[in-house]
């Protein structure tokens, strides 16, 4: 976990996620630090659901009045997770408020993973009916490619009329790394799309 990841969960949590909701939380480290930050904080009493053993451990350190459904699946070591035809066929059958899970890399060009596995689940949580969707990218993400591509930047505007609010929330780069000009450029790139995603730069 990153500092960067620590301010975004907190973001997330206190400007997004209001108790008695639904949540869908993806695999991976900046998501977990979300469900992290949610299950720690009392009389939220949400309904969850997860394919991440990250986000099940998360729960378990810090019992709460939320209640966490584990999609069950193929366990990936590599990710942590849960995946396979059962995941899918979960994920379809769970209407939750809010949507979170992160991106690899993420760019003008589109969103992007590391691996094959996750591929298939990102795609439907992109573009599946819900009232928010969060992709969580920290800044070192921002402009970065990854090895396959989930979807693109304006794939999510063509479902916006069924698929919800999109939100990309990622944090400022280190004033004096020289990659803060990059970062900076692709995200007024992004913008420039007018896909009707909104981005929040912690």
């Amino acid at each position: 976990m990153t500092t960067g990841d620590l301010a975004i969960a907190r973001h997330v949590v206190d400007e997004y996620i209001k108790a008695f909701g639904s949540v869908f939380f993806g695999t991976g480290v900046a998501v977990a630090t979300v469900a992290a930050e949610v299950f720690g904080r009392k009389k939220m009493f949400l309904t969850a659901g997860t394919n991440s053993m990250k986000v099940y451990k998360e729960y378990v350190k810090a019992p709460s009045k939320n209640e966490l459904n584990i999609f069950g699946g193929r366990y990936v070591e590599r990710y942590d997770g849960l995946f396979g035809k059962e995941i899918l066929k979960s994920i379809e059958e769970f209407f939750p408020n809010i949507i979170i899970f992160d991106a690899d890399g993420l760019n003008r060009d589109g969103f992007m993973c590391h691996g094959e596995e996750e591929v298939v689940i990102r795609k439907s949580l992109l573009t599946k009916p819900t009232d928010v969707r969060i992709i969580l990218a920290d800044w070192d993400t921002i402009g970065r490619k990854a090895a396959h591509k989930f979807g693109n930047i304006c794939d999510v505007n063509a479902h916006s009329g069924q698929a919800g609010k999109t939100i990309i929330v990622t944090a400022q780069p280190p004033e004096d790394t020289f990659e803060a000009e990059e970062f900076y450029n692709e995200v007024a790139a992004i913008k420039a799309l007018k896909s009707g995603i909104k981005i929040d730069v912690i």
